[in-house]
């Protein structure tokens, strides 16, 4: 068993990786995903893309962390995203703002980038537009319960 101890107490691991997969939002809205209210999570990755329609705009791509109402955390893409293109966005620890091909960019996330129970995670989508789809929402966990005061 794995622990990690923090300013609130000892955290148990329990477990490998956890993929989540976030249902797909309607054509012109953004995604939300509320972690379960148990324990705490380590925030992995997250990826989705985003295809865009023929109306002329420059999307922005963001994911914003928010807890208690509060957010404390939002995520950039490094480019805007136009019209007519098809984008897989990654954010992770360690990766850099990078556009690896016009397809697909890359933003880092915090190192050690721990979620409390019910953060709601949501794609914020600059210059959205009615017929632009989000899909293929990943994201990927590290789930750890209290173990206890040190």
């Amino acid at each position: 068993m794995d622990y990690q101890k923090s300013p609130g107490g000892i955290w148990k691991r329990c477990g490998d990786l956890q993929p989540i997969f976030i249902t797909q939002p309607a054509a012109g809205a953004d995604f939300t995903y509320t972690l379960p209210a148990s324990g705490v999570y380590l925030f992995k990755s997250l990826a989705f893309q985003l295809v865009s329609s023929a109306t002329a705009a420059n999307r922005v791509a963001r994911v914003s962390f928010t807890h208690g109402g509060l957010m404390f955390c939002e995520l950039t893409a490094a480019l805007a995203h136009t019209a007519s293109l098809t984008v897989r966005y990654s954010f992770f620890p360690g990766a850099t703002l990078l556009t690896v091909v016009s397809t697909v960019l890359t933003g880092p996330a915090p190192t050690d980038f721990f979620l409390p129970g019910g953060t709601v995670i949501a794609s914020v989508v600059g210059s959205l537009q009615a017929t632009d789809q989000i899909s293929a929402i990943g994201l990927f966990v590290e789930f750890f319960l209290f173990a206890g005061e040190y």
